[in-house]
């Protein structure tokens, strides 16, 4: 067992943080690890040591914003690497109101697309579509590095030993799929939000940030 030093944890842990998979760097690679509850202090199990050939961040997890207008107010929210990229072009919050509100199948068809996530959702949403799609692993990064105050990290880990990576997914899917009815409660509840849902293409999303964001040194 672990102990976890960390606010940003203990403020993520009744928002689902113990529903992912949370990923801390060592000398030879990551550690992959879960909550073992919520009490303070918070502690993680290790399940697993991985070595990688490549790290790509693709976006963070954190708070749900309430000014998006958002259909789950009870679980973390995935936000891809495109919406911090345009908040400096989206003052009033137009564009990501309509990226929280894409239906999955427009989703997928923007994550296939565009490697730079224009995705706003549910964590246990999103991670399902990305594992879809890209038939990778999204983790949770045990880092202050990115929006520091705030959020953690989202990460895809290029593991050197296929099957160890092919048994984390199933681990993972198996995990989000718990959450399954709790994110359809919470739409219901939440009820229509008013806001027309139209696919964005891919050149509309240059006009409203620069391609070079959230680069890995």
């Amino acid at each position: 067992m672990q102990a976890i030093q960390s606010d940003i944890a203990r403020s993520l842990v009744p928002f689902g943080l113990g529903k992912t998979l949370l990923v801390q760097p060592f000398a030879e690679g990551f550690s992959v690890n879960r909550l073992t509850g919520g009490d303070a202090p918070l502690a993680c199990r290790s399940l697993a040591t991985v070595e990688v050939n490549h790290i790509e961040v693709i976006g963070r997890v954190g708070l749900p914003d309430p000014r998006l207008g958002l259909a789950w107010m009870r679980s973390m929210t995935f936000y891809g690497r495109r919406f911090d990229a345009m908040a400096s072009a989206d003052p009033h919050y137009g564009l990501r109101r309509k990226l929280a509100v894409l239906p999955d199948a427009m989703i997928r068809r923007q994550i296939a697309r565009d490697d730079h996530y224009p995705v706003v959702g549910s964590y246990y949403a999103a991670f399902r579509n990305i594992i879809q799609v890209k038939r990778r692993t999204p983790f949770v990064l045990l880092s202050g590095t990115l929006s520091a105050a705030t959020s953690f990290p989202v990460v895809l880990l290029d593991c050197k030993d296929r099957q160890l990576a092919d048994t984390l997914a199933t681990s993972l899917r198996l995990i989000l799929r718990d959450s399954g009815a709790e994110e359809r409660g919470e739409r219901r509840s939440h009820g229509d939000t008013g806001i027309d849902v139209v696919e964005l293409p891919a050149e509309d999303f240059e006009k409203y940030f620069s391609a070079g964001a959230y680069k890995q040194n």
